[in-house]
């Protein structure tokens, strides 16, 4: 969809991650995101976290096509993924980014929440 943004997102690796486990993750997430109705979920191989980053710094990044589904399944999506593999995950939509990591399932819910309507559409 044109007059929708792509949703990038970011899995980061953890002490102790070599670029084969950070792929093997990638992929989970990759092929939960496959199960809703989006357009396309490519990967981009490859990517160093930010200076000063723990752990090994690899990043691997999934770039989602929106189609019909609605943002918020996505999202809920990610979340769930990033609660029950304990990964820290960093979303953007043109350039405005979250982080989700070590915090609970509910108040993840709350952030998102908030992140995501600076990208509702106006007047909705």
């Amino acid at each position: 969809m044109a007059d929708r943004p792509d949703l990038v997102v970011q899995v980061r690796s953890e002490e102790g991650d070599n670029q084969r486990d950070l792929l093997l993750l990638t992929g989970q997430l990759r092929a939960a995101l496959l199960d809703l109705d989006l357009d396309d979920v490519e990967s981009r191989t490859g990517g160093e976290g930010p200076a000063g980053s723990k752990g090994a710094g690899l990043v691997e990044s999934l770039v989602v096509k929106l189609g019909v589904v609605a943002v918020t399944a996505a999202l809920g999506k990610i979340r769930d993924w990033a609660g029950r593999s304990g990964r820290s995950v960093k979303i953007s939509i043109d350039g405005d980014s979250i982080e989700l990591t070590g915090v609970t399932t509910a108040q993840q819910q709350q952030l998102l929440d908030i992140w995501l309507a600076r990208h509702a559409p106006a007047g909705s």
